[in-house]
C-alpha cells in the first residue's frame, strides 16, 4: 500500500487460478489492516477484476464404455502426442476417474475429457467404471498413458524396413529349438520354448564398427497395442495364437537354422523399451522384438521367430478373420545404425508365402511357373506331331 496525496493506494495484485467452470462467483472483503487509525474508514474506489479464460479442450479422440456389455476386461489405452480423449460412459453407476484420490465422476455426467498433458507416460492412470450393481470393489479398469515417441532410436539413423513372414507351414521355414546341455532351451542368452518354430531371416553389411538396432514397429494382421484395446477379450485371445502377435529376434554372426543355438551376438524376446512408444504413428506391443548390438564390420543374419512353437500358433477362429484356413502372417521389421554403420541392405531372405487356399478347393502343389512350363512344352509337342504327320503324307 502507498500513499498518494493523504490517499492511500493498494497497488497489490492477487492471482487465483480458478479451476475450468461455467462461472464463478467472487466475494471481496475489505478489512482495515491497522494502517489506518480506527476513527477512519475505508474508502473503495475501484476494484479491477481481469484475467484469461481457458478454452475447453477439444476432443479428437473418442471412445465409449458401456457398463452393460457382456465382456469386461482391463486395457491398456495409450494417447497421441498433443490430442485429446473424450470417453463416454454409459449404464454405469458411477467411476473412479484416477484424477485426485479417489475422485468420483458424478452420474449426471457422462463424458470425460482428457487431455493428452494429464496422464503419464510412464504411470497408468486409472479409470475404473462400476456396473449397475456391482460391489464396491467389483469394477473395470482401464490404464491411460501418454503414448510417447520412440526414443531408443534417437542416436540412429533409420536404415531399411523389410517384410519378414512368419509361415504356420513349410518345413524349410521352421527351426528346432532343443535343450542342449541346460535345463531350459536357450538361443543365445534368451531362453525359449522347445519345439519347431517358424522363422524369417534377412542379411545384412556392416561398414564401419557401431552399434546396430532392429525391431519389429508393424504386423499383418494387427497386433499393435491400440487394435488390441478396440478389441474384445475374446478377439484379442484369438489375436494371441497369431505367429506374428508374440516375436523373437536375434543377430547372427553365422545362422546355422538346425543349431540356432549357435553364434547368436544379440537375441530379445519382449521389447524393453517403456510401455505406449509410438513409431510411425503405431502404439507398439510389447509382445514385439527389439535387439541392439555393437558390430564390427562383416556380414551379419538378422533372424525373426514366432516365440512360442508353431503347433501352439495355427488354430485360428473366425470371428476376426474372414476364414480359418491359415492366412498370411508379417512382420515389418526396422534396422537403425549409427551414422555410416550400414551398407545397403543385402537380402537373401527365404521368406515364403503362406498358401493361399480357396474354401473347397484342394492344394495341388502346381505353381503359375509349373503350369506355364507345362502348357509351353505341350505346344512344342503339338508341333512335332503335325510336322511329322505332313511328312508321312508325302
Amino acid at each position: 500500500m502507498m500513499q498518494v496525496g493523504g490517499v492511500y493506494l493498494n497497488d497489490a495484485m492477487t492471482r487465483f487460478d480458478f479451476e475450468q467452470v461455467s462461472s464463478r462467483y467472487v466475494m471481496l472483503v475489505f478489512q482495515n489492516d491497522g494502517s489506518l487509525s480506527q476513527d477512519q474508514y475505508i474508502q473503495v474506489a475501484g476494484v479491477k477484476l481481469f484475467g484469461t479464460r481457458v478454452p475447453p479442450a477439444v476432443p479428437d479422440e473418442f471412445v465409449t464404455f458401456d457398463c452393460d456389455a457382456p465382456i469386461l476386461e482391463e486395457k491398456n489405452y495409450f494417447l497421441l502426442p498433443g490430442r485429446t480423449l473424450s470417453i463416454t460412459y454409459e449404464n454405469c453407476d458411477d467411476m473412479l476417474t484416477g484424477f485426485g484420490e479417489d475422485e468420483r465422476v458424478s452420474t449426471g455426467s457422462s463424458e470425460i475429457v482428457i487431455p493428452w498433458s494429464d496422464l503419464s507416460a510412464g504411470t497408468p492412470t486409472h479409470i475404473d467404471f462400476y456396473k449397475s450393481g456391482m460391489g464396491e470393489n467389483e469394477y473395470v479398469t482401464w490404464n491411460l498413458y501418454q503414448a510417447v515417441e520412440d526414443s531408443s532410436t534417437s542416436s540412429f539413423e533409420l536404415h531399411s524396413t523389410e517384410e519378414m513372414p512368419l509361415n504356420l507351414s513349410g518345413s524349410e521355414h521352421s527351426l528346432n529349438v532343443v535343450t542342449h546341455d541346460e535345463s531350459q532351451p536357450f538361443i543365445g542368452v534368451c531362453n525359449m520354448p522347445e519345439g519347431d518354430h517358424s522363422f524369417s531371416s534377412s542379411t545384412f553389411t556392416v561398414e564401419n564398427t557401431g552399434d546396430v538396432r532392429a525391431g519389429v514397429v508393424a504386423t499383418t494382421p494387427a497386433t499393435d497395442a491400440m487394435t488390441r484395446f478396440n478389441n474384445t477379450q475374446a478377439e484379442n485371445d484369438e489375436i494371441g495364437n497369431l505367429l506374428v502377435a508374440d516375436t523373437f529376434m536375434a543377430i547372427y554372426s553365422e545362422f546355422d537354422p538346425t543349431h540356432p543355438e549357435l553364434n547368436v551376438l544379440g537375441c530379445n524376446d519382449d521389447r524393453t523399451s517403456q510401455l505406449g512408444t509410438i513409431y510411425d504413428g503405431v502404439v507398439l506391443a510389447t509382445g514385439w522384438s527389439e535387439v541392439t548390438v555393437s558390430l564390427e564390420p562383416g556380414t551379419y543374419t538378422l533372424v525373426l521367430m514366432a516365440w512360442n512353437a508353431s503347433p501352439q500358433n495355427q488354430s485360428l477362429g473366425a470371428s476376426i478373420f474372414s476364414s480359418a484356413l491359415p492366412i498370411r502372417q508379417a512382420a515389418t521389421v526396422g534396422l537403425w545404425g549409427q551414422a555410416g554403420v550400414l551398407a545397403p541392405l543385402i537380402s537373401d531372405s527365404s521368406l515364403g508365402e503362406v498358401p493361399q487356399v480357396s474354401a473347397g478347393l484342394a492344394q495341388t502343389g502346381q505353381d503359375s511357373n509349373s503350369i506355364l512350363l507345362f502348357g509351353f512344352l505341350a505346344v512344342l509337342l503339338g508341333f512335332g506331331f503335325v510336322l511329322i504327320r505332313s511328312r508321312i503324307k508325302k
